[in-house]
């Protein structure tokens, strides 16, 4: 049952990766053909504010080239490369650190963090760095989306195929409505491009972020390329 289900969220996964490249290609395309018009635009209503001070159109086009300017820095910066220096670390102590660092802010929250780490896990060949700041990135997301007093689940396990960890829990508000842009930059929430970032940053290292809704609970789940050397980093 266990293979099954995991065959299920690596298949939904691999769909969802497929449609997010055509979407990224497209979105790139877009924000290029549509930065220069944007340009003169907001400069056409900034000229006719000065000579029209009342009116209050202009403060409504400004506002609104002001937004999609940031949607065109979040596709700028999620396209931007990034240098990535894989190593052979060990995935339980990244995540154990990372809990630790961001410890004062789940208090702050009164979230509790609920590790459950596998024993003896192979290493994973990733960059320690840029994999702990999108750990970090997944726990600022979901404590941010959590209420008082609740739990954050964190799980690490391996599979014959790679290393995977688990981010659960229960969520603030109304569920993602529409899942297959998560990881999209041009999402209007926040001022950073966060989980898109995490994304691609994961899919540069040959890994995997994933998203599903469980019985009320939402999941995020990293997967990782593992070496079969015992040495870790």
């Amino acid at each position: 049952t266990r293979d099954l289900a995991e065959r299920k969220r690596l298949e939904r996964a691999l769909a969802q990766r497929n449609k997010l490249n055509t979407l990224g290609a497209i979105a790139a395309e877009v924000a290029h053909e549509i930065r220069n018009p944007l340009v003169s635009i907001g400069g056409f209503a900034r000229r006719l504010q000065k000579k029209f001070p009342e009116l209050a159109e202009c403060d409504i086009i400004l506002k609104e080239c002001r937004r999609l300017e940031k949607i065109l820095f979040r596709i700028r910066d999620y396209l931007k490369p990034v240098k990535i220096r894989p190593q052979e670390c060990s995935v339980n102590t990244i995540v154990s650190g990372c809990v630790d660092l961001m410890s004062p802010e789940t208090k702050r929250k009164m979230v509790t963090c609920q590790l459950d780490l596998g024993p003896e896990m192979a290493a994973a060949y990733v960059d320690r760095d840029i994999l702990a700041q999108i750990f970090i990135n997944l726990i600022l997301n979901a404590v941010g989306a959590m209420e008082k007093g609740k739990t954050l689940f964190i799980r690490s396990f391996e599979t014959d195929e790679d290393i995977q960890i688990e981010f659960k829990n229960m969520a603030l508000g109304p569920m993602v409505k529409n899942p297959d842009l998560l990881f999209m930059p041009f999402s209007e929430g926040g001022e950073s491009i966060g989980l898109p970032l995490c994304y691609r940053l994961l899919k540069d290292m040959g890994g995997l972020l994933s998203f599903a809704l469980e019985n009320g609970y939402t999941v995020f789940t990293v997967s990782l390329p593992k070496v079969t050397q015992p040495s870790l980093v």
